[in-house]
């Protein structure tokens, strides 16, 4: 006897779970890009303190 898989008995549930992991995935390279943004920005501003530092000595 074979068995209809779930997205034959429940397509629009099946769709709809499809959906959500579209987004979730979306979300997590959200995230990760929000992560490069920030450490970049902690670079950056480090960087810039050591400037200034640099150019206090002076």
């Amino acid at each position: 006897m074979v068995f209809p898989n779930f997205a034959e008995l429940y397509p629009r549930e099946a769709m709809r779970q499809q959906q959500i992991r579209v987004i979730e995935k979306e979300i997590r390279q959200a995230e990760a890009r929000l992560i490069d943004d920030r450490t970049c920005l902690a670079l950056l501003y480090q960087s810039l303190r050591e400037l200034k530092a640099i150019s206090e000595v002076r």
